[in-house]
Order: structure tokens, then sequence, then C-alpha cells
């Protein structure tokens, strides 16, 4: 009897051993092709500090004296929408286009105050803490990288511990798409490692919806 208690344990620390040392798999970001990257992040993003109502919002400017301005998503209280300004800014955390500008930022109320987010540290602290693999890619996609919503090896993430770690692409001129393994630690805090080109060519790195 004492054998098989001791046989029992053994194999209990075994397989405890072997479950640590599992490397974890990684996901395929599943976002929904038919809207904007921005929109998707925006719908969970999930920040720690209390706001009464916050707004992801697009700014566009199509040249010739036509912006527009979009909300991507709001959440919380929608009456306190009124407190915040939807005319067109130009000034974001993210802004881009050459012809034509896109901007996005965000908008938040708290104690009858509004709050602009528009550039990486008041985002930081509009989070407050990286906790979801949107947030997390959010960070990444300000620091220039990109998400491959067709291939796994340039679109996808892991939680490990206090940090997600997400294989994402940087492209260049010539139609090649190399992949990063990009590290986000819950305080934002980031780092990349460069790894292989996966697809090259219009017609390899492209992919139908």
């Amino acid at each position: 009897m004492k054998k098989v208690s001791i046989y029992m344990l053994l194999l209990c620390v075994a397989t405890l051993f072997f479950n640590c040392q599992r490397e974890i798999e990684f996901k395929k970001v599943t976002h929904d092709r038919n809207i904007n990257v921005f929109e998707n992040i925006a719908k969970n993003l999930s920040p720690n500090k209390k706001y009464d109502y916050w707004a992801f919002i697009e700014s566009r400017d199509f040249g010739d004296h036509k912006k527009e301005v979009e909300v991507l998503f709001e959440k919380g209280d929608f009456e306190k929408r009124k407190l915040i300004d939807l005319s067109y800014n130009r000034e974001g955390f993210y802004v881009a286009g050459h012809h034509s500008t896109y901007s996005f930022y965000i908008l938040a109320t708290g104690k009858n105050k509004v709050h602009e987010i528009r550039d990486l540290e008041s985002l930081i602290s509009f989070l407050d803490k990286i906790d979801t693999e949107d947030e997390a890619l959010l960070i990444a996609i300000l620091n220039g990288f990109s998400i491959d919503s067709c291939n796994k090896e340039g679109g996808s993430y892991r939680k490990n511990k206090d940090k997600y770690e997400l294989l994402l692409f940087k492209s260049s001129i010539l139609k090649e798409r190399r992949q990063y393994l990009v590290t986000v630690k819950d305080n934002a805090k980031w780092d990349s490692i460069p790894k292989y080109v996966y697809c090259q060519g219009y017609e390899k790195c492209d992919c139908n919806p």
C-alpha cells in the first residue's frame, strides 16, 4: 500500500511538471474583417479606471473641405455623449493617410469632466493595465506592427503570466511580410524580436474574405 502511495505521488508530480513545461499555444486573432481593425479592438477594450462614458472615435479628412467624424464604439451612460465635442479633430494616438487623413482617439467623461485620450501616454493611463489581447494588440499597432487577418504566422496571440505574446508582421515595399514576436507586459512596456519572412508577393500575402 505504501509503494502504491509513493507511485501515485510521483505520478502526480510528474504530471504537474509536464503541464508546467508544456508551451502555451498561440491563438489566431479572430477579428471581423468587414470592419476596420480599430473598431474590432474598441469593442474589447476594458479600462480599469471608472468612467461614466467613453467613445472610440475616428476623424476623417478627405480633402476639399470634406471631413467627417464617426463614433466606432461607445460604452456607458449615453446621455453623457452630449458633453463631448464630435467636431473634426486631427489629433489622435494613431494618425494615418496621405491624400486623406484618418485619426483615432478616445473621449471619456467622469464626474462631468471630459478626458481626451489622444497620445500613447494618455491611452495607457486610460487603460491603466493591459489585461485583454486587444489592448495588447492596440499597443503593438501604435508601435508600427500589423495584424495578418489571414495567416496565423502574422496574426496570433497568447497570454503568458503578466504579458501577452503576439505574432505580428511588418511589410516592405517588396510586398513581403516578416514575422515579429512582440511582447506586451501588463504595464504596457513592450519589446519585439524579428523572426522570418513568411510570405512574399501579392498573391501569397493577400487573401479573399
